[in-house]
């Protein structure tokens, strides 16, 4: 399944004009699809999934980590389920937000809900899954990037009109 399929199936929406008004994006780095939490909740919910109590395995101040469970239905009494970890460790640098416990639940969920569904196998991530996801990193870099591409651009148009100078003045030297 790819980012189309996915939009299709669980009715996403991509807004190229207006990124605000969209579901997910291509994050500019990584070549990854992002996808925003709350379409993973919509997913989940069309997919059926349940989420059971999770488990604490770090409860600090300004560190939570959970492992958690998930079922989807796959047939009329089967279920396919799958378990892994979310976590949010403000001292190590992977939560720049001041709730650790709630972005360890959510990418606790972005991330059984992904991995029910197969998203991963695809490119496929939650916005919730690491900060520099998020859209404004995605911005902030590509403006320094398009800042150091005007520097390098100007900086050869510099050493292009020196190298012609000095072509010139040897040329005038020479009298040619």
């Amino acid at each position: 399944m790819d980012i189309k399929q996915l939009a299709d199936k669980y009715d996403l929406k991509h807004d190229q004009q207006d990124p605000t008004k969209s579901d997910f994006w291509k994050h500019k780095q990584s070549g990854k699809w992002i996808i925003k939490h709350d379409a993973v909740e919509k997913i989940a919910v069309v997919e059926g999934i349940t989420f059971e109590n999770p488990d604490f395995i770090i409860s600090e101040r300004d560190c939570c980590v959970l492992r958690g469970v998930a079922s989807k239905p796959t047939g009329e009494e089967t279920f396919r389920t799958e378990w892994t970890i979310g976590e949010a460790d403000m001292k190590n640098g992977n939560c720049k937000m001041n709730y650790p416990y709630a972005i360890a639940e959510k990418r606790l969920k972005d991330r059984l809900t992904l991995k029910l569904i197969n998203a991963y196998e695809y490119g496929i991530y939650s916005d919730s899954e690491a900060d520099s996801f998020s859209k404004s990193a995605n911005r902030k870099t590509t403006a320094s990037r398009e800042a150091r591409d005007l520097v390098t651009e100007e900086k050869n148009q510099v050493a292009t009109f020196e190298a012609q100078n000095k072509s010139n003045d040897y040329a005038m030297a020479k009298g040619r």
